[in-house]
């Protein structure tokens, strides 16, 4: 077995499970592994009926990676597609997501936001079934 203790910081160990994740509402949400210095590596977790805050990045890309259930995913506020386990999404800087989950399960998927930059989500208030929101920055819907 590998030594990984020289490459621990007092912060951050290098060596994470998932179940080791603490999500931001205790049971749902997005939770960590590991917050920079390049990248953000997390777990994203809904239960039947949860979502999440309709946002976009300006200057970063975050990408999903779907490892149980179904979520249906809103794109600028226009598009709707369904994502299960084994699809991936990549969401471009400027593009606006949202995630409901409408299924009778847990609902998980792996992100990576890069660069890392912890000030670049950019709320923009909207939920399915209200008028079209403004383009994110630097976007033509």
């Amino acid at each position: 077995m590998t030594d990984l203790s020289k490459y621990e910081t007092l912060d951050s160990p290098v060596l994470k499970s998932i179940a080791d994740v603490r999500y931001r509402h205790v049971e749902h949400g997005p939770g960590y592994l590991c917050r920079g210095p390049a990248v953000d590596i997390g777990i994203l977790r809904l239960r039947p009926g949860d979502s999440t805050v309709n946002h976009y990045h300006e200057h970063l890309e975050e990408s999903f990676l779907v490892l149980e259930g179904v979520v249906s995913m809103w794109i600028d506020g226009r598009k709707r597609a369904e994502f299960g386990p084994g699809d991936y999404y990549r969401s471009p800087p400027g593009e606006m997501h949202y995630f409901r989950n409408e299924d009778s399960g847990i609902w998980r998927a792996c992100f990576v936001k890069a660069p890392f930059d912890p000030q670049d989500t950019h709320p923009v208030p909207w939920h399915p079934g209200a008028p079209v929101p403004r383009p994110a920055v630097g976007r033509a819907v």
